[in-house]
């Protein structure tokens, strides 16, 4: 997960700037001082503002859940058969092309995006009436 690095640089920074909005006052001011236990308070506050600040980014840039029945290494899967028709769809290969955009509609039939390569294979193929069927699945018209 590449993002999980920004998602932990804006959560410290979140943290580091509520310090700084925290202690600006008593830096400010020569008369107050710093307690071990007002330290403490602003310790716990930091961490709990932190870890609050990283649950947060990370649910809005994290995946959607999988519907049922689909697992992460499934989905790694389909999307990896997807990406080998493709391949085969750009050297002009459509017929092997549509068998790997089937394998992928085999482990989960509502992937849109194979339905919807499935498609372009097949009017290239100019299998119109299939072609067509494939993308009303890819509509989720059927």
């Amino acid at each position: 997960m590449n993002d999980f690095y920004d998602i932990f640089l804006g959560a410290i920074l979140v943290a580091l700037l509520t310090l700084t909005f925290t202690l600006l006052p008593i830096w400010l001011d020569p008369k107050k001082r710093l307690t071990r236990g007002s330290l403490a308070k602003i310790a716990i506050a930091m961490i709990f503002i932190f870890l609050i600040t990283l649950v947060w980014a990370y649910t809005q840039y994290s995946e959607p859940l999988l519907p049922r029945g689909i697992d992460n290494e499934s989905k790694n899967i389909k999307v990896a058969l997807n990406n080998e028709g493709v391949a085969l769809y750009m050297q002009g290969n459509y017929t092997g092309a549509i068998k790997f955009y089937d394998r992928a509609i085999e482990i989960d039939p509502g992937y849109v995006r194979a339905w919807s390569n499935k498609g372009d294979a097949l009017k290239a193929l100019h299998r119109d009436s299939e072609a067509e069927k494939a993308f009303a699945n890819a509509r989720g018209e059927i």
